[in-house]
């Protein structure tokens, strides 16, 4: 399945803003959501960053995000470095689910 880059980003934004909101410290909350804030006004930031590595590895093509070949990567990520942790929350490879859910626009993923 694919989607276009755009419709991905809002929904990478819109699944980091549930996880910020599951942070106990008030303060990196409230840095967190000041940091996607200033990520969805500008989200070009973003795609500044990951469209070239994005390009290369085959997720990207012509504005379209394959959605497959962005599991597989992460699964790949995933498996060299089981837990990415930062401001007090954890992203491993069970909320792959949850994410590509939340890029197609999915607002529940059953478990």
């Amino acid at each position: 399945m694919q989607i276009s880059l755009e419709k991905a980003v809002d929904g990478f934004i819109g699944f980091m803003a549930d996880q910020v909101a599951t942070i106990q410290k008030m303060g990196d909350r409230f840095l967190g959501f000041a940091a996607l804030g200033a990520l969805k006004s500008n989200p070009g930031a973003l795609v500044s960053k990951v469209k070239p590595w994005m390009e290369m590895s085959g997720i990207l093509v012509d504005n379209m995000v394959n959605l497959d070949s962005a599991k597989a990567a992460l699964d790949m990520a995933f498996a060299n470095v089981p837990k990415v942790s930062y401001f007090g929350f954890s992203f491993t490879a069970d909320d792959v689910p949850a994410l590509l859910a939340k890029m197609q626009g999915v607002e529940e993923v059953a478990q």
